[in-house]
């Protein structure tokens, strides 16, 4: 019952990334595998996440979870310009993870994208293909 009330707290600090392992049947895992690292407070464990997907093997994930961790540095104040790269476009990633009667699981590669995040963006965000 404790794990299912860490899930719960960590999906609403890092979402977008938790929503896409959720849908991939993996949220759970990777939260258990965090918190059995020592890692207590909800905070740290969806910062621990975030640091860890940006390295999973699959494309998608690692990409969120870069843009996630570095949309919320930039809404806590942070003043730097972020470029990170997606396989995909990023904004149909966004889309289909925001609705939530989407049964979209998988996002082919299509062309690389920029992913541009700054406080000086429109919206803190821009996706442009590279």
């Amino acid at each position: 019952m404790f794990l299912f009330w860490r899930v719960w707290a960590v999906r609403r600090a890092a979402p977008l990334t938790c929503e896409l392992l959720r849908r991939r049947g993996r949220l759970t895992a990777e939260v258990a595998y965090v918190m059995a690292t020592g890692v207590a407070a909800t905070e740290q464990i969806a910062a621990r996440l975030l640091q860890r997907m940006q390295w999973d093997r699959d494309p998608v994930v690692a990409s969120l979870a870069a843009s996630e961790a570095t949309l919320i540095r930039v809404a806590r104040g942070d003043e730097g310009e972020y470029e990170i790269e997606w396989s995909t476009n990023p904004e149909v990633v966004l889309r289909e993870l925001r609705n939530r009667r989407s049964r979209v699981f998988a996002f082919r590669p299509t062309a690389p994208y920029r992913f541009r995040i700054s406080k000086h963006c429109q919206g803190s965000y821009r996706a442009t293909q590279s």
